[in-house]
C-alpha cells in the first residue's frame, strides 16, 4: 500500500467500471458515457462513504494529459475537462 493511501488519500486511475470506485478498493475506471451515466450515483455513494475532510482525488486516463480533479469538482464539472 502506497503511503498516500494509508495517509486517507484515495487515488484511482479510470479503467472498465465506474461503481468499482470505492475508497477501500481503488480500481481502474474508464473515461467514457458509463462515468457520466453514473456519477451522480457515485458522489452519493462518496458522500456516504468517504471520511470527512479527506482530500480524494481520481486521476482521469485515457487523455493525451493526465487530469487529476478533486471529487467535488468531478462530479460539478461532470467531466468537461
Amino acid at each position: 500500500m502506497s503511503e498516500r493511501y494509508q495517509q486517507g488519500h484515495y487515488y484511482t486511475t479510470l479503467g472498465p467500471m465506474l461503481l468499482a470506485c470505492l475508497p477501500h478498493k481503488p480500481r481502474k475506471l474508464t473515461l467514457d458515457n458509463t462515468v457520466i451515466e453514473y456519477i451522480d450515483r457515485l458522489h452519493t455513494h462518496l458522500t456516504l462513504s468517504l471520511p470527512p475532510h479527506t482530500h480524494h482525488t481520481i486521476i482521469c486516463s485515457g487523455m493525451n494529459t493526465p487530469v487529476k480533479t478533486n471529487v467535488s469538482n468531478l462530479i460539478t464539472r461532470r467531466f468537461c475537462f
